[in-house]
């Protein structure tokens, strides 16, 4: 075999001329040590060419270099100064999500999985009967029927007739159900005994003592509270100050009692349903906090007499009549007699004490010619009350002198529909007005899904009034009579997670509920 010619390879650096390095054939071991010898002496000689570049450029830029590094430290002081480094922490911070509350109240059933349904069993057109077109035969055409038209079927459920016990729909033992009855009887025995009945305390206060007071309440984790199914129509504290008990009415008829703070029923949760539709209205009998009346798109008005453990009907349309009551008040001409606003714009004076008379009012009168949204009784003098309506009219009434309803004492008219409309609750000087015509700066328009916003006043005094709100992050605005441009305080939390369409006071202690189109309530205490 020729012998193979060696190879050379040479390393070129500033400080040597051309090094040497001979590659030839030999043994494996002479080659191997030969590579490593070369390997050896070659290294350094890199390093310091490399070495040596770097420094001649160095001292090449080092002016640039120098206002380089100048730049570099003086865009470094000013981003310093802009305090990013903070402010990208604080974002950071700010959005770890926090833990989802747990669902307290109500608990949503399991859906059962149903199978699917079986096809049926595929056939001819012979056994079915069918000319090879796929058309009837005619012998078949003769001898079948047309067969039966379905009845329609209603999506409403039925109304219920006649009493209806307070048995909870909800996961709820006898033992707890029987529990809060008799704890709703000895509450109005209580009142009843210190003659409190439902009064409520008048307080007197400033706009900026007031707003101290409301800015010291907050909403707790186990305040939020699955209270009934659908959406809330109506919502009511029990009169009691040493016990906190909420009720909800929802969409179909359902009403929700919360005992808050017990660990009874569902975290303190009792369902019923007196009613098939909306509950519009609740109220507590002012002569007796042992009744709680109900009045439902259904047609009826109901009273929950704990004592019996039953809610009675108190008035009903007849079947085939489809008027809905939209609101009521107790106290014109006595606190025995209610009156009760229906969606065809008749007012009907019901006599509670007349239980077996539950379709006859004792008075009907036509005041409006649209659905009556709203109707309230002045604190001083039950023979005025005040009616508001779609039409946008808010009418004032006296019910010894009414003939028609153009025998209002006086009227506003609103440009469109007027929600809701209330006398101050202590001297009623003053009228609350909700409307759709934004006349004040509120952005009350709730859509089709929510509620209808109401602004209602704090009872315990003259001149303050709460509502929900549409803004976000989610708050609950109260207003103050005496501050004329301007929304006094704006409420809000961070467990405050949905808008409040329906809020209310407690009658007698510093807590305030909202209620949203969901089921769910939320309680603010100290």
């Amino acid at each position: 075999m020729a012998k193979r010619k060696n190879k050379e390879i040479f390393a070129e650096t500033p400080n040597a001329k051309k090094t040497k390095v001979v590659l030839e054939d030999a043994s494996s071991s002479d080659l191997l040590s030969k590579v490593s010898t070369a390997k050896t002496f070659n290294r350094p000689l890199m390093k310091s060419a490399s070495k040596t570049y770097e420094e001649d450029q160095s001292s090449e830029l080092s002016e640039y270099e120098r206002r380089r590094l100048e730049n570099i430290q003086r865009n470094s002081a000013f981003v310093e100064g802009l305090n990013f480094i903070q402010v990208k922490q604080e974002l950071l911070e700010s959005s770890i999500p926090t833990s989802k509350l747990r669902q307290r109240g109500l608990t949503r059933p399991k859906k059962s999985v149903q199978a699917s349904p079986l096809l049926p069993t595929r056939q001819s057109l012979r056994l079915q009967k069918k000319n090879p077109e796929g058309l009837p035969s005619l012998e078949t055409r003769s001898q079948t029927s047309s067969p039966p038209v379905d009845e329609r079927v209603s999506s409403f459920k039925q109304r219920k007739v006649g009493p209806v016990e307070m048995v909870p729909r909800n996961n709820v033992d006898e033992t707890d159900a029987k529990d809060l009855i008799d704890e709703l009887t000895v509450l109005a025995n209580m009142l009843h005994n210190e003659k409190l009945s439902c009064d409520i305390v008048p307080q007197n206060t400033t706009p900026e003592s007031y707003k101290t007071a409301i800015q010291g309440l907050g909403i707790d984790e186990q305040h939020v509270v699955k209270l009934v199914p659908n959406r809330i129509f109506s919502l009511t504290f029990h009169p009691a100050k040493y016990k906190t008990l909420l009720f909800a009415g929802d969409k179909w008829g359902n009403l929700g009692v919360w005992d808050v703070g017990s660990t009874s029923g569902e975290d303190g949760v009792y369902l019923y349903e007196p009613h098939s539709r909306p509950i519009s209205c609740m109220s507590f009998d002012p002569n007796n906090c042992g009744k709680l009346y109900t009045a439902s798109y259904d047609g009826t008005m109901r009273c929950c007499d704990v004592a019996s453990g039953i809610f009675q009907e108190v008035y009903t349309f007849d079947d085939d009549d489809s008027t809905r009551f939209m609101y009521f008040a107790f106290g014109s001409p006595s606190t025995d007699t209610i009156l009760a606003a229906t969606d065809s714009g008749y007012v009907l004076v019901v006599d509670t004490r007349t239980n077996s008379k539950v379709n006859t009012a004792e008075h009907e009168y036509g005041l409006h010619y649209k659905t009556i949204k709203c109707i309230d009784v002045h604190p001083l003098n039950s023979n005025l009350f005040l009616t508001s309506s779609n039409d946008g009219i808010v009418a004032f009434w006296d019910i010894r002198n009414i003939k028609s309803a153009n025998s209002s004492l006086s009227t506003l008219q609103r440009s469109r529909s007027v929600t809701s409309a209330y006398f101050s609750p202590l001297t009623g000087s003053q009228v609350l007005i909700t409307s759709m015509d934004d006349h004040v700066r509120h952005d009350n328009q709730t859509g089709r899904w929510l509620t209808n916003f109401r602004a209602t006043w704090d009872p315990k005094f003259d001149s303050y009034a709460v509502i929900g709100s549409m803004r976000y992050p989610r708050q609950i605005d109260i207003f103050s009579s005496e501050v004329k441009s301007h929304a006094l305080m704006h409420l809000t939390h961070e467990n405050l997670s949905s808008i409040n369409s329906l809020t209310v006071f407690h009658p007698s202690a510093n807590k305030l509920a909202g209620a949203n189109s969901s089921g769910k309530v939320f309680l603010w205490t100290e």
